[in-house]
């Protein structure tokens, strides 16, 4: 009876079955977790910048629509509203910028919901989103109007065509509140403790990386730090 054989120089060999010890484990797992590290910031920074361009983007439609208000009314920004009518309760602007109708909670009544499409609010605006319902989210807790003209110019909406710097002169921004002026942009330690905001409030939201998105009153957009809201842009004197 023939037996089978390996070659000899086959059965000299040592055979060897490759793997992993629980050290070169550890030290995949270790790198690994490095390199997670390292990306996820750049992760959140993207998220960041995405949020920030949509934010601009909304702001852009803003923008436009106030291009439009002032072709309609004379060169006339949108009124702020005193304490009854609100600038984002606002017909002739809510029309141009997302064809709302009329509140329904006030039949017979003018004024429009201060509540729009998320679509439209600063993807940022987290109070905005916890307070969402079937009609929408809370305007004043994404976008503010800007109320120092009509603090300096007896409560008159600005007219464009008489602003010396329209590309300078800020008209919606971040905010926790339907209003902003100055005074509240430099107020950076209401913005880091604020915990329960309301519509009336006097918050200016540094909501994108410490910078805060503000539409011009020529319908252009910045995303700008502090220092630049405060010192760059024009508050007072505004008029040639």
């Amino acid at each position: 009876m023939k037996t089978n054989h390996l070659p000899e120089s086959i059965s000299k060999k040592r055979i060897v079955i490759a793997g992993f010890t629980l050290i070169e484990l550890l030290v995949v797992i270790a790198i690994i977790a490095v390199l997670a590290s390292m990306l996820l910031p750049a992760l959140n920074q993207a998220r960041e910048k995405a949020r920030q361009t949509k934010c601009v983007g909304i702001l852009k439609q803003y923008g436009t629509a106030l291009s439009m208000y002032f072709s309609t009314y004379d060169d006339f920004g949108v009124p702020w509203g005193g304490d009854s009518y609100h600038w984002f309760k606002n017909p002739g602007f809510r029309a141009l910028l997302d064809g709302a109708k009329p509140d329904p909670a006030s039949p017979g009544n003018l004024m429009y919901s201060n509540r729009i499409t998320p679509g439209l609010i600063c993807p940022n605006a987290t109070f905005a989103f916890q307070v969402k319902n079937n009609e929408g989210c809370e305007i004043p807790f994404s976008y503010g109007l800007n109320h120092d003209p009509f603090y300096q110019y007896n409560q008159i909406a600005p007219k464009v065509t008489r602003v010396k710097h329209p590309s300078r002169v800020p008209e919606f921004a971040d905010t926790l509140g339907w209003l902003f002026r100055k005074s509240y942009a430099e107020n950076l330690l209401a913005w880091l403790t604020v915990t329960t905001p309301s519509v009336w409030g006097n918050i200016f939201a540094y909501r994108h990386g410490n910078r805060a998105a503000l539409c011009m009153l020529d319908g252009h957009v910045e995303v700008l730090p502090p220092t630049k809201v405060i010192h760059e842009l024009v508050w007072a004197e505004i008029y040639e």
